[in-house]
């Protein structure tokens, strides 16, 4: 109180009160995670911090990353997106499904709508059945994508991968990427292509090249050094990984299943979970737990 009524005394700076409200702001709005339930509680990505998905194997962890993504290209950001899995060109696929609503397949596709009554409670599921106008499994799929697209040349360049507007998607092996290589690999993006991501996606730290034998600790090393990374060029980082066995069963997935190494919890700075029960499964439903966020409820 002695110092604040001395700043008044003295007449107040307001540059570093100015400094930290746009801050604030520029934290909230410059990445959205595309739902709404957790971008009205600035559920967010924000640069210099990680976002971690938990969830277990084979639920979508992917296409969540790839939607986090697509949501930070809608926003006019470049996205890096690292992928230890599965090929560039199929996460380049996956992207373009998402923003144009465009299945693999030509079959029918079920979706639940939720009915609520008073108070937003849960009245009514029912269930819609939607025929897809086209796939990529459709003869017509390439000048369907030409009208949708802006012409302009995508570029395959094999040291750097699929170089999209906004978006660079690179394939490593599985346990080849150290975080050394993640930097040297961003340093060459920008050095060669101009390209300084504003998001890194990394699909996902659980396959990083890391200590066979002490994979505990070093897998939790590597998830400290990605975020680090993160800090260094002020980007936003999100990754992804698998659940315990106790986690994969669990009908709420917590913070406390994270598979191998606890750390990753507490280095993490948001940790948003996935549960979903055999009965949810039947009609396409699951839930998602945010188990940690260092700044908001």
């Amino acid at each position: 109180l002695r110092a604040r009524e001395h700043n008044f005394d003295r007449g107040i700076d307001l540059t570093e009160v100015n400094k930290i409200l746009d801050f604030i702001e520029k934290h909230y709005s410059e990445f959205k995670s595309g739902i709404k339930e957790l971008d009205d509680r600035n559920i967010v990505p924000s640069r210099g911090a990680v976002t971690l998905i938990l969830a277990p194997t084979g639920r979508g962890k992917t296409w969540a990353l790839g939607n986090y993504g697509k949501q930070a290209i809608l926003q006019r950001r470049k996205v890096a997106h690292i992928t230890l899995e599965i090929a560039a060109e199929e996460m380049g696929q996956r992207y373009y499904q998402s923003f144009f609503s465009i299945p693999k397949w030509d079959d029918d596709v079920e979706v639940s709508n939720l009915e609520l009554g008073k108070g937003g409670k849960l009245r009514e599921i029912t269930r819609d059945t939607i025929k897809p106008e086209i796939a990529f499994s459709s003869r017509g799929i390439r000048k369907h994508l030409q009208k949708l697209v802006k012409p302009r040349r995508d570029m395959y360049d094999k040291g750097f991968g699929l170089i999209l507007p906004n978006l660079v998607i690179k394939r490593f092996p599985s346990r080849s990427l150290t975080m050394n290589g993640l930097r040297a690999y961003l340093d060459a993006l920008e050095s060669v292509h101009g390209f300084i991501p504003d998001m890194i996606i990394l699909d996902y730290i659980g396959i990083m090249n890391t200590d066979p034998k002490n994979p505990r600790t070093s897998l939790g090393r590597a998830f400290e050094e990605f975020r680090g990374i993160c800090v260094e060029r002020n980007a936003a980082g999100v990754t992804a990984h698998q659940v315990s066995k106790m986690g994969a069963d669990a009908q709420l997935v917590k913070a406390t299943h994270v598979a191998e190494d606890w750390s990753l919890i507490a280095t993490a700075d948001t940790a948003i979970t996935y549960s979903q029960t055999p009965e949810e499964e039947k009609v396409g439903l699951a839930r998602l737990f945010v188990a940690k966020a260092r700044s908001e409820a």
